[in-house]
């Protein structure tokens, strides 16, 4: 996606980040292979001192080493081919990369290897593709004069390169006639997000079957009008894209209008759909099996406030399930060692619910000597038990246990050390849950413990791996639904949950930290005010929309997750909040619908035909006019007392999404002079109801939303 918000401060905190990263060779290891063939007489070369020697005097009209290296420093692993193709070497790779190659008597080339494919060297190609492989073709215009046999293994897949040129002396690139700008099929806009334009350079024809997508064609007012030269069709499992000028890419043309960008996502289109789940992982705990089994019982005798009615002659039941739990919290203590102190403080509160006879829980004590947050490394597992309710689930406190991982790599604690800070933050895995965490709960929150008083919270916890896999799922279906074609980076994340999974780590330590950063209520989380839930969907708004300028600073610096994050926050917030959770005070809901309804108003998100679709190249601008409103009134907003700001942010939203016809804040006569108590209870639960598009979406995609239930990703 390629973006309008240039830093133009060479120092600024995500272009430091991504020094950082890039010399770390950090977050790199999940993005696709590519490999480029440089073993059969090709034009280009991927090395700029092998293009000098093609051609010395304008090496960039022969080399493709700005091509290679963008790969390179998004992240794509880059090879070269040094002998035949292989099926041995196209194992090892996800992309295969076949340049223009001719002649030496015709065309200056890298001098190595035959001018045509070999049969077995086309048959193992061809299979490669069929089990999944991405193959990109770049060819030539006039190709029969080039001596090589490349159409031979295009008729594999029902297509040709025609011996032929486009003219367009009305729409070209400067004045130069054979230097054609093309049409773009405006129904598959995924590959050319951030592309306005395409111009081609000495570009033949392609003839296809009905295999084929045609992506670029030649405009009306060109000699050979209207004829396909760049498509693109799946076979078996796999994607071929063929493109008719092998100039597009080259270092002389690939800072031109938008071509870099378009690199990326041909390259990134080709990667295989197929699902990519995370490993799944060994308990490997002596304790947690016996402590899962006594947690998941003894829930079952708490009330709804958590304690336990002896009147139902349970005591003898819970003494002895209470007695063994107090048991493995001893092993705990020898299996978790860096957990010790909570331990001791987990068997104390334990004790003391019990020789009190079972009241509402009060686990103050052990919630105060809980810091996951201080052993953030690596792969470090962790065995929690509380009395609690779980966030965005039940009400009820019931005791859980977590058997969890901590998901802190070398490469986001650098992120965290140098500028994005957030000490309290962590990343997490489910290992395994008590039942209930059977739901939509994605976090693992302090403040969801029962506890007697107030308590100071210095951790936040996000399962990142339930995060991607809801994500993508849902994500996913929602686009089919709506026929939009995603981006090809968006679409290789949502087929991989193990790049989602970093993504969102990168997201929520970014987010999480903007509560703390910029014109702020005393309270920046708003954990402890109770206030109108549009509030907190404006914070939650603010945070993703100042993580949304960040990912775009961190991609304009080739860390790749900054576009990933872009559009996890875009699809986050318009597919997937609306139509998740119950309506009452759904705040994250809300953002969503908000952001929805601001790109719609101004035609960068468009619903035509059912078919839903962006103008990539505004997105950029509008998310940050957005972004600007809400920085606006916070700002404004120290300078009004309570209600006032509560009624200014009211009419913020109610200028983007409408209110309820039952709504008492939106009526005339409504009388504001009351106590705030009663303003609040006077909000309806659903005070900014669905748009039709999100109710026929929530319909739509219900089954989807409830497979996602305890879903985690493996």
């Amino acid at each position: 996606m390629q973006s309008e918000l240039e830093s133009t401060d060479i120092d600024s905190l995500a272009s430091l980040v991504a020094k950082k990263l890039h010399a770390e060779g950090s977050i790199k290891g999940s993005l696709p292979s590519v490999l480029f063939d440089q073993s059969h007489r090709q034009a280009w070369s991927v090395g700029l001192e092998k293009a000098r020697e093609i051609n010395p005097t304008h090496p960039a009209d022969s080399s493709y080493a700005l091509a290679s290296s963008k790969l390179k420093e998004l992240g794509f692993k880059v090879k070269s081919s040094e002998g035949l193709i292989t099926t041995k070497a196209l194992l090892e790779i996800d992309i295969l990369v076949l340049p223009h190659f001719a002649l030496d008597s015709f065309e200056a080339t890298i001098g190595v290897g035959e001018c045509y494919y070999r049969e077995s060297e086309i048959k193992d190609i061809v299979d490669y593709v069929k089990m999944g492989g991405g193959l990109l073709i770049l060819g030539e215009h006039e190709i029969s004069k080039y001596g090589n046999n490349l159409n031979q293994l295009l008729a594999n897949f029902n297509c040709e390169i025609e011996n032929t040129s486009v003219i367009d002396k009305v729409n070209c690139h400067g004045t130069v006639a054979y230097w054609p700008l093309m049409e773009i099929n405006q129904r598959d806009r995924g590959i050319f997000a951030g592309v306005s334009e395409v111009a081609l350079f000495r570009a033949g024809t392609l003839a296809l079957s009905k295999d084929w997508d045609i992506l670029l064609r030649s405009k009306n007012t060109a000699n050979l009008a209207d004829r396909a030269t760049m498509a693109r069709r799946n076979y078996g499992e796999g994607k071929v894209v063929v493109i008719s000028d092998s100039d597009l890419f080259g270092d002389d043309s690939i800072k031109l209008y938008q071509n870099e960008g378009l690199w990326v996502n041909v390259i990134a289109s080709l990667k295989n759909d197929k699902l990519v789940k995370l490993k799944a992982k060994d308990v490997e705990s002596k304790a947690w099996p016996r402590v899962k089994e006594l947690v998941n019982e003894l829930r079952g005798y708490q009330e709804a406030d958590g304690s336990i009615d002896l009147s139902k002659n349970v005591e003898g039941k819970v003494v002895k399930l209470t007695s063994s739990l107090l048991d493995e919290i001893e092993l705990c203590r020898v299996e978790f060692p860096m957990l010790d102190e909570y331990y001791q403080a987990l068997k104390i509160d334990l004790k003391s619910w019990v020789d009190n006879k079972y009241p509402k829980p009060d686990f103050t004590n052990s919630l105060e000597q809980f810091h996951p947050e201080l052993v953030r490394e690596g792969e470090r597992r962790i065995l929690a038990i509380f009395p609690m309710y779980t966030q965005n689930g039940s009400l009820e406190v019931r005791f859980e246990a977590v058997l969890l991982e901590i998901f802190w790599p070398t490469w986001l604690a650098l992120v965290e050390n140098n500028g994005y800070d957030n000490k309290g933050f962590i990343t997490i895995e489910f290992i395994d849950r008590t039942l209930g965490y059977e739901n939509h709960s994605a976090v693992f929150f302090p403040e969801t413990v029962s506890v007697g008083r107030s308590v100071k919270y210095t951790w936040g916890a996000i399962f990142a791996d339930r995060e991607a896999a809801r994500y993508n799922k849902i994500v996913k279906e929602a686009a089919k639904l709506t026929k939009l074609e995603l981006p090809p980076l968006a679409l290789m994340q949502v087929n991989d949950n193990q790049i989602s999974r970093e993504v969102f780590a990168l997201w929520d330590l970014i987010h999480d930290r903007t509560h703390m950063h910029g014109d702020l209520p005393f309270d920046p989380f708003m954990i402890k005010q109770r206030m109108p839930y549009w509030m907190y969907a404006l914070e939650e708004l603010r945070c993703d929309l100042n993580s949304y300028i960040e990912a775009s600073k961190l991609y304009n610096n080739n860390v790749t997750h900054g576009a990933f994050i872009k559009y996890s926050i875009l699809f986050d917030r318009i597919f997937r909040f609306p139509v998740t959770g119950g309506r009452a005070r759904n705040y994250d809901g809300l953002a969503g619908q908000i952001l929805f309804s601001h790109l719609h108003k101004a035609r960068v998100l468009n619903w035509r035909d059912n078919e839903l679709s962006f103008d990539w190249l505004k997105l950029d601008g509008e998310v940050e006019l957005l972004r600007k409103q809400i920085e606006i009134l916070y700002r404004d907003g120290i300078n009004r007392d309570k209600v006032n700001y509560w009624l200014s942010a009211y009419q913020l939203v109610k200028s983007l999404v409408e209110p309820s016809l039952k709504s008492n804040w939106n009526n005339p006569e409504y009388q504001f002079n009351k106590e705030n108590k009663i303003l609040l209870d006077d909000i309806l639960p659903d005070e900014f109801p669905l748009n039709l598009f999100h109710e026929a979406l929530k319909n739509k995609i219900l089954t989807t939303v409830e497979e996602c239930e305890g879903i985690d990703g493996k």
